[in-house]
């Protein structure tokens, strides 16, 4: 059972488990190979660009860890610091979560006939689709460790959960307005989908790996869907039948 009661005040302090961990970690050493590869090459506007975001995502990372430990909402002495065994239960709160994340989602792309605009951000990279849909995977477990391990959980410590989820719902909207514009079809992508996700990470006791998962789930799949038109026919017609719908 989901207990919506935590929407008006949640626990205390961010919760991590193996899987959050594990998706911090691998963030970490993804971006370090990342820069490692393109480095040698710095000369190379790509693959300065490249290093940059690699960076970038770096001080976010670093940033969010010390925002919750300065915050004290992640306490290394508190006993509920991490969850050492993710029970079956535990896994089928995050799977039903994650998938009313997703399908919540993408009703909202629908809705709007729009596809998250994630192109701008891999067009001019080289890599391999491989590495381009990782990059799109962990760029999303980065934004999760500050919007709503940091921010999202000390707004409501201080407040209210729901106020905490307004408040890093709107930054996360600030942020990313900067890099795809202040349209409405992107804007209201973004703020339905901050806003369920937020929901979800209050839902579930602050456990970090719930807003982890659709968010890099997400951004895998707009990824693809950009590739996909630019790709392939049948994708280009479904499209254009959208663009004369609307």
């Amino acid at each position: 059972m989901i207990p919506l009661r935590t929407l008006i005040k949640a626990r205390q302090g961010v919760l991590l488990d193996a899987i959050s961990i594990f998706f911090i970690v691998s963030s970490f050493l993804f971006f370090s190979i990342q820069m490692f590869i393109f480095l040698p090459d710095i000369s190379n506007p790509i693959a300065l660009s490249m290093v940059m975001r690699c960076l970038i995502c770096f001080s976010f990372l670093i940033g969010g860890i010390v925002l919750m430990m300065t915050t004290r909402t992640l306490n290394p002495y508190s006993p509920r610091f991490v969850d050492e065994h993710v029970s079956s239960d535990d896994m089928g709160l995050i799977t039903v979560l994650t998938v009313i994340d997703l399908v919540m989602i993408t009703l909202i792309n629908f809705v709007t006939f729009q596809y998250t605009p994630l192109k701008a951000m891999f067009e001019i990279t080289p890599n391999p689709i491989f590495s381009q849909v990782t990059f799109s995977f962990f760029v999303g477990i980065t934004e999760e460790v500050v919007f709503r391990g940091a921010l999202l959980t000390y707004a409501s410590n201080i407040s209210w959960s729901f106020v905490g989820i307004i408040i890093s719902t709107l930054a996360w909207w600030a942020f990313h307005g900067g890099v795809y514009g202040l349209q409405a079809a992107p804007m209201t992508i973004i703020i339905g989908s901050g806003f369920v996700i937020s929901a979800s990470y209050v839902m579930a006791g602050n456990r970090l790996s719930v807003p982890m998962l659709p968010h890099g789930i997400n951004n895998i799949g707009s990824y693809l869907a950009q590739t996909m038109i630019k790709t392939s026919p049948i994708a280009s017609v479904v499209l254009k039948v959208i663009e004369c719908l609307g």
